[in-house]
């Protein structure tokens, strides 16, 4: 695309009494209850004052973690963002241990009334936004069966554009209705994230999140100097791929608490960044550096190399750039990994409580289905994501002036207005269009 497109995100959250806040109201607050905490309604013991970018990021790396793999060539790209979304829209929806489940994963402690109105005024702000930086859209959707008696303030409060009846009867149709939002929703770029015969005439629901980012560079890659050159997909194996390359000014150094080379490729408005970690060319210097990542190591190191300038990390200096041109799509069965890391019940059709939804007992999520596509160009990036509920030691590291990223590395798309907060994660190990054209034995 040659056109610019973008937006800053800024919010500012104004809330009056209107019909629709009592509605809120009315759905999760009863009477006797409407100036209790989230804790003192359901007996949860939730940390006071919890940050919320902090518990995002927490939440992140949870996931990160999980689903990472050893296969050194594995890539991995998903969006914890819409991830955390979508486990939000399940808490609306939750009572009991299943919503204390959610709220230790998700690190919330605001009652539901706060969280569901923070929620529809960030979801309308971003449902489809564009400007002259980066395009953002974020959309969510719950999907229940025509015949589910779903509390009638919760039809009221998520409107048509939020939830959506459907004859789970027909099955192959329904399939039909939800993949083509979810493609729509994403620009064409997740497709079928349903597979076939995935919904049963038994189901009753379904909860669908997708996020679309399509970000110009702020400098672009010289296209005239890609070229084919090699990437080290460890010490001893070797393939090809397109190497981009740029000489600028920007940020970069040494995350030492990671053991990894930092560099910041903002987009265009620096409202938004590619976040690069490039471990040293030792063997086993990924699995170290990812080791190290925690919600505390990765921020430090973000707010060092914007704030600070020492032998660390150079402050816009001139350097240059090999870049892997790429691109991943990506599937992920997420409830294996959302299970490990405490979300149980949602799962289990025994246990599961989600009568704030639906007074009709057995209603649970059968599967968590994960889809993301990211593209990495000279003019920038695109991705989108859509989730659905069915080394050795080695010496000091110094700032460098020339970067190879011909190896592999971890890389996140931020947004820099909100706290750093993580949009898409990723593992790039080798580019897997390419094939293997040399292993050194």
């Amino acid at each position: 695309m040659k056109r610019e497109i973008g937006i800053i995100l800024g919010l500012v959250l104004l809330v009056r009494s209107n019909p629709m806040d009592q509605s809120l109201r009315y759905c999760f607050l009863s009477d006797g209850e409407r100036s209790k905490t989230a804790s003192e309604e359901n007996g949860i013991a939730i940390e006071e004052d919890y940050p919320d970018n902090v518990g995002k990021m927490e939440f992140s790396f949870d996931l990160f973690h999980n689903l990472r793999s050893d296969d050194e060539e594995m890539n991995l790209f998903f969006s914890p963002h819409i991830i955390h979304q979508a486990l939000t829209m399940a808490l609306f929806g939750a009572k009991g241990e299943t919503e204390q489940q959610l709220r230790e994963v998700l690190r919330v402690n605001q009652t539901k009334l706060e969280l569901v109105r923070k929620f529809l005024a960030e979801t309308k702000v971003l449902r489809n936004s564009s400007g002259n930086s980066v395009e953002l859209a974020v959309a969510n959707r719950l999907f229940f069966s025509e015949e589910e008696p779903v509390r009638m303030c919760m039809r009221a409060t998520f409107e048509n554009d939020q939830i959506q009846f459907l004859d789970f009867k027909k099955s192959d149709e329904a399939e039909r209705i939800i993949n083509k939002w979810v493609e729509a929703e994403t620009k064409g770029k997740i497709k079928d994230i349903i597979p076939k015969g995935e919904l049963s005439p038994m189901s009753r629901i379904a909860l669908a999140s997708s996020v679309y980012f399509k970000g110009r560079w702020e400098q672009e890659f010289d296209k005239t100097r890609t070229k084919q050159s090699l990437f080290y997909v460890s010490p001893d194996k070797i393939t090809q791929t397109q190497m981009m390359y740029l000489k600028g000014n920007f940020k970069h150094g040494v995350a030492s608490a990671l053991q990894s080379y930092i560099i910041d490729l903002p987009y265009k408005g620096n409202s938004h960044s590619m976040i690069i970690l490039l471990p040293p060319f030792v063997a086993g210097s990924l699995n170290e550096t990812i080791s190290r990542l925690t919600a505390d190591t990765f921020y430090s190191a973000v707010e060092n190399l914007r704030y600070y300038k020492n032998e660390d990390y150079s402050f816009n200096d001139e350097v240059e750039i090999y870049f892997p041109k790429f691109k991943t799509e990506q599937t992920i069965q997420l409830t294996e990994a959302l299970r490990s890391i405490g979300v149980v019940d949602l799962f289990n059709p025994e246990a599961s409580n989600l009568t704030d939804f639906s007074e009709k007992p057995g209603l649970a999520f059968d599967s968590a289905i994960h889809k993301s596509y990211i593209e990495v160009n000279e003019e920038g990036s695109e991705a989108a994501a859509a989730t659905i509920f069915l080394m050795s030691r080695q010496g000091r590291l110094h700032p460098l002036t020339k970067y190879e990223i011909n190896r592999p590395f971890a890389y996140f798309v931020i947004d820099n207005t909100k706290g750093n907060e993580i949009l898409f994660s990723g593992i790039f190990k080798t580019p897997k269009t390419a094939k293997i054209v040399t292993e050194i034995l």
